[in-house]
């Protein structure tokens, strides 16, 4: 098995070598400002501190069932899944990350195994200027069902960074519900590169919320793969201060008949900046896809800057797919209504963001059952 390790690692810093770093000519990264925040990371992980014990950990709500396996990374079929993560224009990051010691784990869901009670991993950055570059793969056997919530968390240091990576897999007919939560701190800094793949009637239901860093680039590709497979994926995130969120997304209709629908809403004040950038791209012989995808945002300063690129690449026939984005103010009407019931203005404020962005948590929750 260290055998396994060290050819993983090896390949990945060979590969990392003949990559670029993202400038401001690569279109993955517009508006990304990678001369800041992609040499940053890159910087650090050319000296990673040493890797806190219990630093990655998963807790299963209820009794631990005999078709679930929770185990660390590295058995070589394993790190094979790893080192097909495509990520959106961040090839040279994704190398380095995997390049360090591995830090992660496998779960994995046996055929027909029904998970009743949530699986939490919670991964945590120790120490001022900490680093962490964990990996999470996640195998579901074929009927198999789960709900697995992951869990960013600084210790309380400073400029502490996460580098992320996280792969599903599903096997036919098997259901993954996924919550992606970010809890740095307001000095932290993190990058998700995520990684679906659905077979045959597979279904997933996403969400990610990034919460108090300075910045957070968060790229998921989500690949249907097999017929009538379904995809949700929502996010919800309050950016303020001067933070930055960038946020990149593929759906990948590669087989006929799936089903795929994104929203992704924010809320942006203050001088603090949001990027979206999506592609649904349907290929060749994906006929009668239906696919959906959607940027809301609402914007409560004027010194803020809200980025929003939707797109379609169609490239099969018989297909229904639409893009949409919206960026607008406060509805006044909404803050007018809770003043005028005794509501202080702030707080009416506050209600009214946060009644915009819950329409994604619940529509994400309403599908898993919550």
């Amino acid at each position: 098995m260290n055998d396994a390790l060290n050819h993983f690692r090896q390949q990945a810093a060979s590969r990392a070598e003949t990559l670029a770093a993202p400038d401001r000519l690569n279109e993955d990264w517009r508006y990304g400002r990678p001369a800041a925040y992609a040499a940053a990371v890159l910087d650090r992980l050319q000296t990673p501190p040493p890797v806190a014990d219990e630093a990655v950990t998963a807790t299963l709500a209820g009794p631990v069932l005999p078709g679930v396996s929770i185990q660390p990374l590295g058995k070589p079929e394993e790190l094979e899944y790893l080192a097909s993560v495509h990520s959106i224009g961040s090839g040279r990051i994704l190398a380095m990350q995997q390049s360090l010691p591995v830090c992660g784990l496998c779960i994995s869901i046996a055929p027909g195994c029904i998970v009743e009670h949530p699986i939490e991993i919670t991964c945590t950055v120790r120490g001022e200027m900490g680093l962490l570059a964990p990996s999470i793969l996640i195998l579901m056997g074929e009927g198999s069902k789960a709900t697995i919530r992951e869990i960013h968390r600084g210790d309380g240091g400073n400029s502490q960074m996460i580098v992320g990576v996280q792969k599903a897999v599903l096997a036919p007919h098997a259901s993954l519900s996924y919550e992606l939560v970010q809890e740095l701190g307001s000095t932290g800094r993190a990058m998700e590169i995520a990684e679906y793949r659905l077979a045959e009637g597979a279904t997933l239901n996403q969400l990610t919320r990034h919460l108090h860093t300075e910045w957070a680039r968060q790229e998921t590709t989500c690949v249907l793969a097999g017929r009538e497979a379904r995809a949700e994926l929502f996010s919800a995130n309050a950016v303020d201060g001067s933070r930055v969120l960038d946020q990149r997304t593929r759906q990948i209709h590669s087989s006929p008949g799936a089903y795929s629908n994104l929203l992704y809403k924010n809320v942006v004040g203050d001088t603090a900046t949001a990027t979206f950038a999506g592609m649904i791209l349907v290929e060749p012989g994906a006929h009668e896809t239906d696919a959906y995808q959607a940027n809301r945002n609402m914007m409560l300063s004027e010194q803020a800057s809200i980025n929003s690129l939707p797109g379609l690449e169609i490239l099969a026939d018989g297909v229904k797919c639409s893009h949409g984005s919206a960026t607008s103010p406060m509805d006044e009407e909404q803050l007018f209504y809770l003043q005028s019931r005794g509501i202080p203005e702030e707080q009416a404020q506050r209600l009214v963001a946060e009644g915009f962005l819950h329409d994604a948590v619940v529509r994400f929750r309403g599908e898993t059952g919550e």
